[in-house]
């Protein structure tokens, strides 16, 4: 959501690519990609993208969900583990590297009800939790988080990480 409405912004128009696997726009500035393989595989379409454009791992930044921050909360990282991030572990492997950017969005947990610890439901997976649909209280702050995100891109590509991460972290 956050790279589409990014793309929007900006009017860069989205191409599919079969060899790399992926949605991409392109700009003069940046390349936005968006994986069409499972997330578990997404680094296979970061590595085409870059090898095919010569972008140096260090130049890469990942936008991502993250369980482990409170819902509409985002932080800025580089050079990190994955901290269990299928995707992002995907990334690191396709990439060879950790040397990248990462901008996680916070979508928290499953709260215990979710999670079937409470009226006999089966357990929701955190899998099964970050596809599930938004709540209507969510949905109504989507807005303004897709927003921030984006002035968070936008600061990275003008400002870079460090800079970046000391504004919005």
């Amino acid at each position: 959501m956050v790279v589409e409405a990014f793309a929007s912004v900006f009017g860069v128009e989205w191409r599919y690519s079969q060899d790399w696997v992926c949605h991409f726009a392109k700009s003069e500035e940046y390349i936005l990609v968006k994986p069409s393989t499972y997330m578990n595989e997404s680094g296979e379409a970061v590595r085409a993208v870059a090898n095919y454009f010569s972008v140096k791992s260090g130049d890469v930044l990942i936008v991502h969900d993250e369980v482990d921050l409170e819902f509409g909360k985002i932080r800025l990282t580089f050079n990190g583990s994955s901290a269990g991030h299928h995707g992002v572990e995907s990334v690191n492997k396709s990439l060879g590297t950790q040397d990248f950017a990462r901008l996680r969005i916070g979508v928290g947990r499953p709260s215990a009800g979710e999670a079937g610890l409470r009226n006999d439901k089966p357990p929701i997976g955190v899998d099964r939790y970050v596809l599930a649909d938004f709540t209507e209280d969510e949905q109504a702050k989507l807005a303004d988080i897709i927003a921030k995100c984006g002035d968070a891109i936008k600061s990275y590509l003008a400002e870079g990480i460090v800079a970046t991460m000391n504004k919005f972290n």
